[in-house]
């Protein structure tokens, strides 16, 4: 298996996943955009969507639903209350209790979206291949129409 000593990702403790499969592993982000934000990600060093053999796309998929299928509001409760009091920086800390908060006032996960930044000028800042899982929640301040479409606001609303 190919990994990159120096590559947070390739380093994260197999205690930690939430799910995994033979070919990628999920893990809960300490930074939460949003309740039950995950990430989903290669076993193996691959920087890029496009370096991924295309076999291993469908244990992508495969690992995200079984993902999806192991999140709850209370499992993710236990998690942002261990991560508040145990926090390496404030930043993860305050979003851990934002997202207590939120959580406080659902009894169910409902919808997602998932998102890859592939490449620095789609902002991945870290070069490892990874699939951002989030939970969304009515009310929470997205925008309800066109989801990830509005990374360009003029063209977003494709609606009008």
């Amino acid at each position: 298996m190919q990994v990159d000593r120096g590559c947070f990702l390739c380093r994260v403790d197999s205690k930690l996943f939430l799910a995994e499969n033979d070919y990628f592993y999920s893990v809960l982000d300490e930074y939460p955009v949003s309740p039950g934000h995950v990430l989903i990600v290669p076993k193996i060093h691959i920087a890029s969507l496009r370096e991924l053999p295309p076999f291993q796309g469908v244990a992508m998929i495969e690992i995200t639903q079984k993902t999806l299928s192991k999140l709850s509001v209370r499992t993710l409760r236990g998690f942002y209350l261990k991560k508040a009091a145990s926090s390496k920086d404030e930043k993860s800390k305050g979003l851990c209790e934002t997202a207590l908060n939120v959580l406080s006032r659902h009894t169910d996960l409902g919808d997602f979206n998932l998102g890859i930044n592939d490449g620095p000028d789609a902002g991945q800042t870290i070069p490892h291949l990874h699939i951002h899982v989030m939970p969304r929640f009515a009310g929470d301040g997205g925008t309800g129409v066109g989801g990830v479409r509005h990374i360009f606001p003029a063209s977003g609303n494709y609606k009008l």
